[in-house]
């Protein structure tokens, strides 16, 4: 079946316009501006762990921005709670030490200070206050948290911190 030459330069011209949109999808997203979806899980998790820990946090309630942020710190410090103000009426039940005994009851705050600054956001501190009765002027100054990403020199989490010492409100 012979085709007339305009359909067979209609096919050409699309497969080469098909072909020059995949190139350019490539090129934006290897070359193009940091932009990722689900950079989380590049996150150096133990780092962040090591951080947290010399900073003085030994376990108590987590209260963090991000559910991946929280979930993930949450197999570090096993015998923590967690709460995260992406499911804000979730109440996680309170958790016994493993030596039977209460918990240390400190409370940690943890937010993307890349992406909310590194003050403690106002809805965290609201959240904390209404929910658990922590006391604000009990807070350590915030900290900051700067690690690269695992396979990466270019990128880097960065995560504000506060943490309030053993007693505050109903942390524990």
């Amino acid at each position: 079946m012979d085709l007339p030459p305009w359909r067979v330069q209609a096919y050409a011209l699309s497969a080469l316009v098909a072909v020059a949109a995949v190139f350019a999808v490539v090129a934006v997203r290897g070359f193009g501006p940091p932009n990722c979806g689900r950079c989380y899980l590049h996150w150096d998790y133990a780092g962040v762990t090591d951080r947290l820990k010399s900073a003085g946090f030994t376990g108590g309630t987590i209260i963090a921005d991000d559910h991946h942020v929280g979930g993930n710190l949450r197999t570090y410090f096993r015998d923590s709670r967690l709460f995260t103000l992406k499911f804000e009426d979730f109440a996680p039940p309170r958790r016994a030490a493993a030596n039977g005994g209460e918990t240390k009851g400190q409370c940690l705050m943890i937010w993307d200070a890349a992406q909310d600054g590194p003050e403690l956001p106002e809805d965290m501190l609201g959240f904390a206050r209404i929910r658990l009765g922590v006391h604000v002027d009990e807070a350590q100054a915030p900290g900051l948290i700067e690690l690269p990403y695992r396979h990466s020199t270019k990128r880097f989490l960065k995560l504000g911190y506060v943490l309030f010492p053993g007693g505050s409100g109903s942390c524990y």
